[in-house]
């Protein structure tokens, strides 16, 4: 009966953060307006992805848009979430953050057009951003969490970039 038990919570507490990982209707149309659902396809390591989908019609097979990938981020014991939407060129489309702690659509975009190669280190000083390919500028007052969501947006592309799951064009 333990056993029974602990298989159930267990089962439970992977459903939770499975369904927790999913993209929502409105954030699967904020990432790809063109896809009509996301379907969930499996794990990278400790995050989550699905393939946005636009539906065929007459007879089409639905088509392949591109990918959406979800990290749970622990800021300070505040719980976030980073969605990450990757074309299949290999380039950002767009970068969501989800949580009690409001992030500026304006960092957020500096992301979009990145690709799986790119860096994604925050300016430090301002001729940091001179150069080309500029570093990414931080939101005032607000640098260690920019920070942490760079390296949260870094590693879900370098995971991307070294899977077997996931197809980018050449």
């Amino acid at each position: 009966m333990k056993t029974f038990l602990i298989a159930t919570l267990l089962g439970y507490a992977v459903t939770a953060s499975w369904v927790d990982a999913q993209p929502t209707d409105q954030e699967r149309s904020q990432i790809f307006p063109k896809a009509d659902y996301c379907r969930q396809t499996g794990v990278l390591n400790r995050d989550y992805f699905c393939e946005a989908r636009r539906t065929g019609y007459d007879g089409e097979p639905d088509k392949l848009i591109g990918y959406v990938l979800v990290r749970k981020l622990d800021y300070c014991g505040i719980e976030m979430r980073v969605l990450v939407g990757i074309g299949l060129d290999g380039e950002i489309s767009k970068v969501l953050v989800k949580g009690p702690e409001a992030i500026e659509q304006e960092f957020l975009a500096q992301f979009e057009g990145k690709s799986l190669r790119s860096n994604f280190e925050i300016a430090k000083a301002p001729e940091d951003l001179l150069f080309v390919p500029a570093k990414i500028k931080a939101i005032s007052g607000k640098v260690e969490i920019c920070e942490e969501i760079a390296k949260t947006v870094s590693a879900l592309m370098k995971s991307a970039l070294h899977s077997p799951k996931l197809t980018f064009a050449k």
